[in-house]
């Protein structure tokens, strides 16, 4: 299998990557309030990123940078047909990688309860980092942190 963590550049992407997001996160758990458009996608210094495997997209986030060595995880998902395929420990590590390339010491995320499972076998822990930032989709979420050696 070639994976790859691309950066969203193409409109055949950016499709696969909102399609994902969609289904997974928001229609999965009867929202239907998705923003594709969302100013927050669009910030400089954050990051749309789609992991491929042999060309195909499984599996999303948004990459963050925070500022001081922190960069947030933002709506991570693998569709569902891919899912408990080891898509999520590959996306992980490939943005282990991405985080130190670009100088991140300390990865933050907030994970939806049904997610925590799988943050804490990346090696996240709970950590409130920003208390402010949990409202709306993100009012029932736990925030982790995860420190890059």
């Amino acid at each position: 299998m070639v994976y790859e963590l691309a950066v969203v550049a193409t409109a055949d992407d950016l499709d696969r990557y909102h399609a994902i997001r969609r289904a997974e996160l928001f229609e999965a758990r009867s929202r239907r309030d998705y923003d594709s458009a969302h100013p927050d996608e669009i910030k400089p210094n954050h990051f749309r990123l789609l992991l491929k495997c042999n060309g195909i997209g499984v599996a999303t986030t948004r990459f963050d940078l925070l500022g001081d060595g922190v960069a947030a995880l933002r709506l991570v998902a693998v569709t569902r047909a891919e899912q408990r395929r080891g898509y999520g420990r590959v996306l992980a590590d490939l943005i282990e990688a991405l985080a130190r390339q670009k100088g991140i010491s300390k990865l933050v995320v907030n994970a939806a309860p049904d997610a925590i499972g799988y943050y804490e076998r990346m090696g996240f822990v709970r950590e409130a980092w920003d208390p402010a930032e949990l409202v709306g989709i993100s009012a029932d979420s736990i925030q982790m942190a995860k420190y890059l050696e």
